[in-house]
């Protein structure tokens, strides 16, 4: 069985072989519901999906920051997922800025990661010259 536990719901306890979908949601697509019919597809059971994309508009920064690192920390396998940008950022931010320090940070403390790009995402969107925080 393919469970999917999103944000807001807590996260009480681990049943089952639990992968945390990770990967840009301010101008991406909303690509974490195609997970698990995915996985069905590819023949996986038992699995518990975390899915940081917010089911209440009202959540609080500070709850969603601490589910989220709760998440990263209890899973067996992070799964980043990078989709071509669907909408304009800010002028000031920088698509998936925050899952490029999430990826750093995940593989130096050895979790197990797993990164997909789609081909559509091009190169310079996520390693772009000038980037403040990869120069």
């Amino acid at each position: 069985m393919i469970e999917v536990i999103k944000s807001p719901t807590p996260v009480v306890e681990k049943t089952q072989w639990t992968a945390f979908l990770a990967g840009p949601m301010n101008g991406a697509p909303s690509w974490q519901a195609q997970a698990p019919k995915v996985a069905e597809k590819v023949g996986i059971e038992n699995l518990t999906l975390l899915n940081p994309r917010k089911t209440e508009r009202f959540v609080t920064g500070t709850y969603q920051v601490n589910w989220e690192t709760f998440g990263l920390r209890m899973c067996d396998v992070i799964l980043f997922w990078i989709p071509p940008q669907a909408r304009e950022m800010k002028p000031w931010r920088y698509y998936a800025i925050t899952t490029r320090l999430e990826m750093a940070e995940n593989l130096a403390r050895g979790h197990k990661v797993i990164i997909g790009i789609d081909p559509e995402t091009h190169g310079e969107v996520l390693w772009r010259e000038g980037d403040p925080y990869f120069t």
